[in-house]
Parts: C-alpha cells; sequence; structure tokens
C-alpha cells in the first residue's frame, strides 16, 4: 500500500491535466482523489460489497468538492469530482466483460452487473453529496443553526 503515495499524485495530476483543470487547483484535485481511495479502501476491508464502497467514496468526493467549492466561492467545482471519481471506476470490470462477450463466456452477464451496480452506486453517492451540501448551505443561508 506503500506505492499508493505515488500513485495517487501522479495520476490525479495526469487526470487533470487531461480534464485541463488549472494547475492551482491540482492539489484539490490529489486530496479529492486521496479522499475518495482511502474511504473505498477501508469500505473494502471491513467487507463492504465492492460497488457500495464507490458509491460511499463518491460522497466524499462530492461532499469534498462541494465545500471546496463554497469555501473559495468557486462557480464550478465539477473538474475535482471528475478527477476523483476517475479512480474509483474499476476499469478492468468493462474489459473483462466486453472480452467475455467476445468469447461467449458465462460470466460476461455477471462482470456486466458488477460494472453496472458500480456505475450506479457512483452517481447515487454523487446525487446524495450533492443534496447533502445543498441543505447544508440552504441553511447557513436562513441562519438557523
Amino acid at each position: 500500500m506503500w506505492w499508493w503515495c505515488l500513485f495517487v499524485p501522479v495520476s490525479s495530476i495526469g487526470f487533470s491535466i487531461w480534464f485541463k483543470v488549472h494547475w492551482k487547483r491540482w492539489p484539490a484535485t490529489i486530496v479529492a482523489a486521496a479522499i475518495g481511495l482511502v474511504i473505498q479502501t477501508f469500505c473494502d476491508r471491513v467487507h463492504v460489497l465492492r460497488p457500495i464502497s464507490a458509491g460511499i467514496g463518491a460522497f466524499a468526493v462530492g461532499v469534498f468538492s462541494a465545500a471546496y467549492g463554497r469555501v473559495l466561492q468557486s462557480a464550478s467545482s465539477a473538474d475535482i469530482v471528475f478527477v476523483g471519481i476517475i479512480q474509483l471506476v474499476p476499469g478492468s470490470t468493462g474489459v473483462r466483460s466486453f472480452m467475455s462477450l467476445l468469447s461467449e463466456e458465462l460470466s460476461a452477464s455477471s462482470l456486466t452487473m458488477s460494472m453496472l451496480s458500480t456505475a450506479i452506486s457512483i452517481a447515487v453517492g454523487l446525487l446524495l453529496s450533492n443534496g447533502a451540501m445543498y441543505s447544508e448551505l440552504r441553511r447557513f443561508k436562513l441562519g438557523s443553526f
């Protein structure tokens, strides 16, 4: 696990360049990716199902990026979400399911369902984080703590 300390910043900067994120926001993308991966790894260690752990990681990335955008009063923090989420997606699952479909194996449907459930879980995690941060902002603006 020590190599993650090298992998996360390098891959985050690579994805930041790919998504054309301004260099001043690179530290935030590194933190978002690290938060998502640490939470997903912890959930995997305590035997939470893989798609659910990806959803919890997506929730954490969404909350961090929304809080970062609100603290700095930035118009959009979508680039931080993209870089944080792309590292939660198991890319090999899609390739394995496609190769299984080509070779007509029976496990292709289970791999495809795993890929779809992970994608749905990530989408739900982002949706819940957006709802949680919106309600916190609204309560803060109304002045009722």
